[in-house]
């Protein structure tokens, strides 16, 4: 949604001359009776009023500035906060990684050789979806050994 000083193609800055120039100028060619075939210029037209009467009154142009600082003020709080929150979710994800990738490739925890892990396993029913030898099962397996030998 444009600003009021963007309706009426004006910096922030613009005096009261400069804002009744541009009220004058654009309410000319948006004119209902100068466009009265184009819905849009009638649109654009009280648009074009309403700007001019908040903009023309300097108390209505002070509330209204205050306003657009607050809001600017408080879309800045958002994107910070947003970004500070998105920091902490990274920062928290990598070092939780690193945490257990150090723990996963220290030297000193004992390593189940898949051989073991295939003496380990039970027989399963004939009706069992995991093959006896299949990666998952092995894999399920080494993992429950480790666990015990890290418990121990």
């Amino acid at each position: 949604m444009p600003t009021l000083y963007e309706v009426l193609g004006l910096a922030s800055a613009a005096g009261p001359g400069q804002v009744k120039a541009a009220y004058y100028a654009l309410a000319k060619s948006f004119h209902p009776d100068v466009n009265a075939a184009d819905v849009g210029a009638e649109r654009r037209f009280k648009d074009i009023n309403a700007a001019y009467e908040i903009l023309s009154d300097p108390k209505k142009r002070a509330a209204y500035d205050l306003g657009l600082n607050h809001k600017r003020a408080e879309m800045h709080r958002r994107v910070w906060k947003v970004m500070a929150t998105a920091a902490t979710s990274f920062l928290i994800t990598v070092g939780c990684g690193l945490y257990y990738l150090s723990s996963a490739l220290s030297s000193y925890e004992p390593r189940t050789t898949i051989a073991a892990a295939e003496a380990a396993v039970p027989s399963p029913a004939p009706d069992s979806v995991l093959a006896p030898y299949s990666f998952l099962a092995l894999t399920a397996k080494a993992w429950s050994l480790q666990r015990e030998a890290v418990a121990k």
